[in-house]
This record gives C-alpha cells, sequence and structure tokens, in this order.
C-alpha cells in the first residue's frame, strides 16, 4: 500500500489509502515518507494520515490541507468514510477489507467525484 500511494503522489494524482487500523495508518504514512524521500523528496511533505486520537484542530487542518490540494495522499482509518468534505479525489486503496460491503463502497466513492 505504501507503494502505491508513494506512486499515486509521485503522479500527481489525489489519494486516500484506507487502513483498518490506527496503527496501520501510521506504518502507511512512515513507509510512504521513506519512499518518497529515496525518490522524489520534495514530496515526502505532501501526505498525511488521518484518524482518531488526533485533536480536532489537528484533523480540520489536515481535511483543510487535502480539500485545498496541499496534501495529496493520506493514510486513513474509517474516520474519513463519511461525512466530510475533501473535494475530488483520484484514488481511494483499500488496505484490507473494511468490514462491510456498504464501507467499502462508501470508501470507493470518495474517488471519481
Amino acid at each position: 500500500t505504501a507503494q502505491l500511494l508513494a506512486e499515486c503522489v509521485q503522479h500527481n494524482l489525489r489519494c486516500i489509502a484506507f487502513c483498518k487500523t490506527r496503527k496501520l495508518c501510521e506504518l502507511v504514512l512512515v513507509y510512504t515518507r521513506e519512499i518518497l524521500r529515496a525518490s522524489a523528496p520534495e514530496l515526502a511533505d505532501k501526505i498525511a494520515s488521518y484518524r482518531a486520537g488526533y485533536d480536532a484542530a489537528e484533523r480540520r487542518g489536515i481535511e483543510n490541507s487535502l480539500f485545498a490540494g496541499n496534501l495529496l495522499g493520506v493514510a486513513s482509518t474509517n474516520a474519513l468514510e463519511l461525512g466530510i468534505d475533501v473535494g475530488s479525489l483520484d484514488v481511494t486503496l483499500h488496505l484490507g477489507f473494511p468490514g462491510s460491503v456498504a464501507s467499502l463502497r462508501q470508501q470507493s466513492g470518495r474517488a471519481g467525484r
């Protein structure tokens, strides 16, 4: 997933990588940044993680950066699945089945609007 997220960012595609756990979000972020630092260092700061556990101001900042196009990639739990306007996205990646077909459809529907 980290390799795919890095490829998307390198091709200027806006992407969310949905992860099942907070820990996976952080791991995907770390590995993606490592890949980008080696191949496209100027893009390493164009990704973030988004999950429960961040304070509201930090979450709003990530949402606004994604909406404005300042971030190209986000590793997220299902926290970005519903109810948050992040603008148009090009790609959704899924690290594991989210638990229901409805969740998979909701997550997939984030792209291509």
